[in-house]
């Protein structure tokens, strides 16, 4: 007989207790590739068992929602709590708040079984005795693991597992300065200097350590936050499902996550970019559909199996770049070129905007000597922080629903300096007058400018777009 919901409990003909469909204890089905569930956390007031929770994953596949019982909501991060494995409940009860009566978990007169948590769950790994499993509803994904104890088999102990930047330690999240040039005064003829396509997302740290996923963690603080870091991995679903080779532990590389579009022709703009860097994962995953997939580039070693290649020539940094995106090809290697003939082939398709994975400029690394890069971009841009947020007005001077210009300054804490008003799309000109404090509390812009004033005001700037690295996390 098929158990009935009425009004949240199922029928004593056809079930054990409330949600119980019988005394049963149901097996954690196997997944070995991640896979959407249900984390659902009931506080329940019992009479009998006194306060604790009802932690339920639910499996939407099977309706079914492999339980436990516990005293504390959840771990905080590094925190182990123990738990006790109840039987297995029905998908519907999860979603079940208010009072059990006679039986089984009767609750405390007046007082009612409630949801205090509810969010889809990715798991990533599970088998009867272990499940791996994250909740990306912040900025910050959390990283959970369920762990049977095998002499006490009802007994399992809920880890908060996530990465902080205690998990890395000796990493330096910052990021290097180069020199910039402009593109003429290149010489295409320096044998002794290499140049690889220079890609406009956001700069990461890529963390590999033997037989584990690779991270992707941005050389920036967060301004809030318990880990310490703002970690990319989850977004980038090619890399987050690989493993990283046994030969590459203790392994720290630089490099960009970008994008391109969906007919993977041209890169997907930097501001897009920034986008689905700073929203949920579940967000960002959403807007990697419509726009194009997240990938990885790495162009620079900071470690390798230990040893430190800061001071090491390109040359050599090379060969591991090539040689971790030979084993791990989510890792890119940006187009490099090392005949005259081939940089003059790499900067023109940048410069005429056929290159499909950037137009920005080209860098430019000493083979044989360890110098700081060198950069060339074929447009001048600055970086301003904007300030304030004026309203458009009419030929006739009525207001309008949005943006007219935006004032700015040279630096976080400077002077107004100046106003931008062309460039922008009529979409982000409402955008921006009806959320100003979103882009006054962080946002940095790039813009082209023909000149740069001694007062620091620019001649006749334009809008470019969103700087990826430099906006506040939370812009």
């Amino acid at each position: 007989m098929i158990p009935v919901l009425i009004e949240g409990f199922l029928s004593k003909a056809s079930a054990y207790a409330p949600g119980i469909p019988s005394k049963a204890t149901e097996k954690i089905p196997v997944v070995d590739k991640p896979t959407i569930w249900r984390l659902v956390v009931q506080q329940h007031p019992a009479q009998r068992a006194g306060d604790h929770y009802d932690i339920r994953l639910v499996d939407t596949a099977t309706g079914k929602a492999h339980s436990w019982a516990t005293k504390k909501e959840m771990p905080a991060p590094g925190e182990k709590i123990k738990t006790f494995q109840t039987f297995t409940h029905t998908a519907e009860y999860a979603d079940y708040q208010g009072p059990l009566g006679k039986g089984y978990g009767k609750t405390r007169e007046g007082e009612i079984v409630k949801k205090v948590i509810d969010v889809p769950t990715e798991i990533v790994q599970a088998d009867n005795d272990m499940i791996r499993f994250n909740t990306y509803e912040g900025t910050s994904p959390r990283e959970l693991l369920m762990a049977r104890n095998r002499k006490s088999p009802k007994t399992w102990y809920l880890m908060d597992v996530t990465k902080t930047k205690e998990s890395f330690p000796g990493v330096q999240f910052v990021k290097s300065k180069y020199k910039e040039i402009a593109p003429e005064a290149i010489d295409m003829s320096d044998s002794a200097q290499v140049m690889s396509a220079k890609l406009d997302g956001g700069h990461n740290l890529f963390i590999l350590e033997s037989g584990k996923r690779p991270r992707a963690i941005s050389y920036r603080e967060p301004k809030k936050g318990g880990t310490g870091i703002i970690e990319h991995t989850h977004k980038l679903q090619s890399l987050y499902r690989t493993e990283t080779p046994k030969e590459f532990g203790d392994t720290v590389l630089r490099g960009e996550v970008f994008a391109r579009g969906l007919d993977e022709k041209k890169p997907v703009p930097a501001e897009t970019v920034a986008g689905m860097l700073n929203a949920n994962v579940w967000k960002s995953r959403e807007l990697q559909k419509k726009h194009g997939k997240l990938r990885a580039a790495i162009f620079d070693v900071v470690r390798y199996k230990g040893k430190d290649m800061t001071g090491v020539p390109y040359s050599e940094k090379l060969k591991v770049l090539k040689e971790v995106a030979v084993k791990m090809p989510e890792l890119e290697v940006p187009d490099t070129a090392f005949s005259q003939r081939e940089k003059e082939e790499l900067l023109e398709s940048i410069e005429s905007k056929t290159h499909p994975s950037t137009h920005e400029g080209v860098v430019l690394w000493s083979l044989e000597e360890a110098k700081r890069p060198i950069k060339a971009k074929f447009s001048k841009d600055y970086d301003v922080f904007i300030r304030g947020v004026e309203q458009a007005v009419s030929k006739l001077g009525a207001p309008k629903p949005e943006m007219g210009a935006l004032s700015y300054a040279l630096s976080p804490r400077g002077k107004v300096v100046g106003r931008i008003g062309t460039g922008f799309t009529r979409a982000q000109r409402r955008d921006i007058w009806q959320r100003p404090e979103v882009y006054t509390s962080g946002a940095v812009a790039k813009v082209k400018a023909q000149t740069r004033y001694p007062s620091g005001a620019l001649g006749k700037p334009s809008f470019l777009g969103w700087h990826a690295d430099k906006s506040s996390p939370e812009f």
